[in-house]
């Protein structure tokens, strides 16, 4: 399921920790990180681009992942605040489709993001070098994701999330 969420750069991380705080912590915080995307690949499908990203570090996080770019355009170098959440509402588990609605949720963390995802962990794999990929469907949109194994402990295969992105330029 892909959700356009209103983009809002101006919104600051620590913002949007102390707007939303309970929603960004374990267990429901399962990643965040900053990207910088490196590529898009528009050679499959011409609205959908399957974006490479990696972190800045030495042990660089990397990102494979397919964008709806008609609804959220991206290009090579711009910057992206990524989240992986179980939950957008610490207070209510959203059981079905229409507990996404607005109406019945409210305001949420999704509100402060461009992009939004809601899919499943199908595939977990520890390497030997204390790095973890996971590999999530989004109804169809796919991604696959490599880090360090202690940012990947909190999501196991089966498990349903929801990834949040936004531009940080």
């Amino acid at each position: 399921m892909v959700v356009p969420a209103t983009a809002s750069t101006s919104v600051g991380h620590s913002d949007i920790i102390s707007e939303y705080g309970g929603v960004m912590q374990s267990p429901n915080l399962v990643y965040e990180d900053f990207l910088t995307v490196s590529k898009v690949d528009h050679s499959r499908f011409d609205k959908v681009g399957r974006i490479t990203a990696a972190s800045e570090e030495e042990d660089a996080t990397k990102l494979e992942y397919d964008v709806y770019t008609e609804i959220f355009p991206l290009q090579s170098g711009d910057k992206l605040h990524v989240v992986m959440l179980k939950q957008l509402s610490v207070s209510d588990k959203l059981v079905h489709a229409f507990d996404h609605d607005p109406r019945v949720l409210g305001t949420s963390i999704a509100d402060k993001f461009g992009y939004v995802t809601h899919g499943v962990c199908y595939d977990l794999a520890n390497g030997k070098d204390g790095r973890t990929t996971i590999h999530l469907s989004f109804g169809g949109l796919l991604m696959r994701l490599t880090a360090q194994e202690r940012t990947l402990k909190g999501i196991s295969k089966d498990e349903r999330v929801y990834f949040l992105v936004r531009k940080d330029n």
